[in-house]
């Protein structure tokens, strides 16, 4: 099952049919070379592309670089120059889409991936995979390069693919951008805090565990588990006890206790003021299965988004070693969640006494009792463990699905009101939080951070759901998840050189263009070999432990801000939630109260839905 699953359930769409004839050059706004049989024939007077970008001082200086590369080797030979203007990052989506809509558009561009959709929407952006009358793809190397599976992160080029007809993303929805980078999001860690605590750092990844306790694996750090004077076994754990010594394996996710524990010992030793910060609850919901949309259909067939950040409904996840599980049609294997969809039926949604959905509760409990399935939180318990998270032990946080209170973890982390204007990769610098969770993005800055001393810092997975038994192993686990973030890079729709800027296009997102911006350590390449090779991973230099960018790649998704065209539907109860929920100001209870009815509202009009058979 796709991770994309979810989203892409709503409705098959159909590619759009290419509106131009066979070359490139008889497109819409298209005056400069053209591709012949797949070759570029370049314009006899020369081409120049107009690039627009944004970024921090390393990004910059890099693009300048690719830039000058691009115009003296393939720009030279098919007389192409790009100009590369780095817009102010903080107005470039508001200068950009301005600038799209005019007659003097900039020829390539960046587009955030929370704005492609309104882009696309908006004919701003040229589809990249368009086909000639005989099939072959009109922007030559798009199938052979981006689009043959394996290549590249599936969850870097399906967040570009949008039916702007149906609204929907699929895997054949029309293509408007390729990555440029993607950034997935991991723990940064105080490694000196652990030496203070006498924390012993190992990294030993989870399917190499019976090796080292074996003796037989020598672990990241260059140690065997003699050479660590472990006695007992090492268990499935991120942060744990042995023989009355502690450990942190930063090559194995944490559960939620552990991540609490691990950054509570930091504060009570007086090490930092917050052990463990993060503003994102995707981490916990989605390692769950949970979510804070869903698309279902009402009796008439008629579909709609549904918010489910409050869903109280326990999620099930195939048992470790069973047999696949098969409900409304659809087969699960080990390890994978049952759907929300799959928890309900078109039927059923909004009756949910009736025979069909008992039936269905009953194959799911029977196959719960058997050992076939294993019982998850429900999206709700999980957003409520992480607004605990930032609240105090006796702080009231809101209702659990059991209907008990939850209470906060000890103020582990802060809300947005107590970080103001600070920034939480200042903070870690700083010393006064221990970790943080945050993107790819940060390591040219932490390595560049004078305070910070080489191998004083590092990073490890995000926290999961899990379950232990009296021997320490896991009886019970959610799956790894967490959000990634993306840029893509794009052909403005009323470009007149479209060919020319494929060539530049093709040539940043492709392995020239991604080996000169991961040197530099602020993105992961686009391409997964690229990204499992010395030029990402960059061993001699922090963080040592990057392979976990590249695990957490294959399977982190766009935030919520890209579900759809706009953000309209998240304003109003994410500032509550960040504001008050997460300063202990509102209840979870409270937020939904407040927020829920609103919301689905809003939710309804993006499918121009009438609530008429709603109860």
């Amino acid at each position: 099952m796709k991770v994309f699953k979810k989203l892409m359930v709503l409705a098959m769409a159909t590619v759009m049919t290419a509106t131009c004839a066979s070359a490139l050059a008889a497109c819409k706004g298209t005056s400069d070379g053209s591709f012949d049989g797949g070759d570029y024939k370049p314009s006899a007077d020369g081409t120049t592309v107009q690039f627009w970008g944004y970024g921090d001082e390393a990004e910059v200086e890099v693009f300048g670089r690719i830039v000058e590369e691009f115009n003296a080797t393939v720009g030279k030979e098919n007389k192409i120059t790009v100009k590369y203007t780095a817009q102010p990052a903080g107005s470039y989506s508001s200068q950009a889409s301005t600038a799209l809509a005019s007659s003097k558009t900039p020829d390539v561009v960046y587009v955030e991936d929370s704005l492609v959709k309104s882009w696309a929407g908006n004919e701003y952006l040229a589809q990249l995979d368009v086909k000639n009358e005989d099939g072959s793809y009109m922007y030559p190397g798009i199938e052979e390069e981006f689009l043959t599976e394996g290549k590249i992160w599936e969850q870097g080029i399906q967040r570009y693919r949008y039916d702007v007809k149906s609204a929907t993303v699929t895997d054949t929805a029309a293509l408007w951008a390729l990555p440029k980078d993607i950034g997935p999001t991991v723990i940064y860690y105080n490694k000196n805090y652990m030496d203070a605590l006498d924390i012993t750092i190992i990294s030993v990844p989870a399917n190499q565990l019976k090796a080292f306790n074996e003796g037989n694996y020598v672990d990241g750090n260059g140690k065997t588990k003699a050479q660590y004077g472990i006695n007992g076994t090492v268990k499935e754990k991120g942060y744990f006890q042995l023989d009355d010594k502690w450990y942190f394996n930063n090559r194995v996710s944490m559960s939620w206790d552990e991540t609490t524990d691990l950054a509570r010992a930091m504060m009570e030793e007086g090490l930092c003021d917050y052990g463990f910060f993060t503003e994102w609850w995707f981490s916990y919901g989605w390692s769950v299965g949970g979510d804070c949309v869903e698309y279902v259909t009402d009796t008439d067939g008629d579909g709609y988004y549904d918010f489910t950040l409050n869903d109280a409904t326990y999620n099930y996840i195939v048992a470790d070693g069973a047999q696949p599980f098969t409900v409304n049609e659809h087969t699960y294997q080990p390890g994978q969640i049952i759907s929300y969809q799959d928890k309900f039926t078109a039927e059923t949604y909004n009756n949910p006494d009736n025979a069909t959905q008992a039936n269905i509760r009953t194959e799911i409990i029977n196959a719960k009792n058997s050992g076939q399935l294993n019982q998850l939180p429900s999206q709700l318990d999980a957003f409520l463990e992480f607004c605990a998270l930032t609240t105090d032990t006796s702080t009231v946080v809101g209702t659990k699905s059991d209907g008990t209170t939850k209470y906060g973890k000890g103020k582990v982390s802060m809300g947005a009101s107590s970080l103001g204007s600070q920034q939480a990769e200042d903070l870690f610098v700083s010393g006064d939080i221990g970790m943080f969770v945050d993107g790819r993005w940060e390591t040219t800055f932490l390595r560049s951070a004078s305070s910070l001393a080489a191998g004083s810092w590092d990073v490890a997975p995000l926290p999961v759901y899990k379950e232990y038994d009296s021997n320490g192993d896991i009886t019970v686990h959610g799956v790894q998840a967490g959000h990634s973030g993306s840029v893509g890079l794009a052909i403005a729709e009323g470009s007149k050189v479209k060919a020319a800027a494929w060539m530049f296009l093709r040539y940043v997102a492709g392995e020239k263009g991604q080996t000169m911006q991961s040197e530099k350590g602020f993105c992961i390449p686009n391409q997964i070999a690229l990204a499992n090779s010395d030029v990402f991973l960059q061993a001699d230099q922090d963080p040592k432990n990057s392979i976990v960018f590249v695990e957490a790649a294959a399977v982190e998704t766009p935030g919520d801000w890209w579900y759809l065209k706009d953000g309209d539907w998240i304003r109003a109860w994410a500032n509550d939630l960040n504001y008050e929920v997460r300063e202990g100001d509102m209840t979870v209870n409270e937020l939904f109260s407040k927020n829920d009815k609103t919301t689905q509202e809003v939710l309804y009009d993006y499918t121009n839905y009438t609530p008429n058979t709603i109860s």
